[in-house]
């Protein structure tokens, strides 16, 4: 007994330090709890990371591509806008080039042939009045030509080629230049037989452009057809 009574309190002493260390590593253990938390986040945001700066890699390979498709269009925009520069160029000089030669030139006289016209629910264009004075009513003041003048009644059925079907339209294409020639499709609201057109009331007149005035013009028909 003697004999192991140093042994049994190696024993003892190796218990207490075993107790000790088992307290100790539970401490730890409480104080490092969180820790596997933290490394699993930090896996994700690093797996994350990996992902965007692969597609940020992807991406930069198509980058040398796009660049020289832009400066392919640049250079193309550099192109028209010389283009347009010349053009705006030659035109700028053609009209300094205009404005010299007409310098001092009165302006034209912009008139019609002396008509009013109106048009009902979108029917036919029909003249509502001749204007004393404009180019028709002279017509009709002479009997030669009076039967292929246009008259009150009379439907406009085209101008220089073009159907009359707009009555705010008809206007602005029978006026023109003083002195210049309008072609007038009509149907005249009555005509004879005699008459060239056999009744039917069509006619094309080529009327000269006058203003209104109390001298009759020198120049009134060019020409009248059926």
């Amino acid at each position: 007994i003697a004999k192991h009574k140093p042994c049994d309190d190696l024993i003892a002493r190796l218990k207490r330090e075993l107790a000790d260390s088992e307290k100790e590593v539970n401490k730890l253990k409480g104080l490092h709890s969180g820790c596997d938390d933290k490394i699993r986040k930090l896996q994700i945001d690093l797996e994350t990371n990996i992902s965007k700066l692969k597609r940020l890699m992807d991406e930069h390979q198509e980058c040398p591509k796009k660049l020289s498709e832009l400066e392919q269009q640049n250079k193309s925009l550099i192109l028209a806008r010389q283009l347009l520069q010349d053009q705006f160029d030659r035109l700028t000089a053609e009209h300094d080039k205009c404005k010299r030669v007409k310098l001092g030139a009165s302006a034209p006289v912009i008139c019609g042939i002396g008509l009013r016209m109106e048009q009902v629910e979108g029917r036919e264009i029909e003249i509502s009045e001749v204007i004393p004075n404009g180019t028709c009513w002279w017509l009709l003041q002479e009997e030669q030509t009076k039967s292929t003048c246009l008259e009150v009644g009379d439907v406009i059925v085209g101008v220089n080629g073009n159907r009359a079907l707009d009555v705010n339209k008809v206007p602005e294409l029978v006026r023109g230049v003083q002195g210049t020639i309008v072609e007038i499709e009509v149907k005249k609201k009555s005509c004879s037989f005699t008459c060239h057109c056999r009744g039917s009331g069509e006619h094309v007149l080529r009327v000269i452009r006058n203003p209104t005035s109390e001298r009759r013009p020198n120049k009134l028909l060019d020409r009248a057809e059926v």
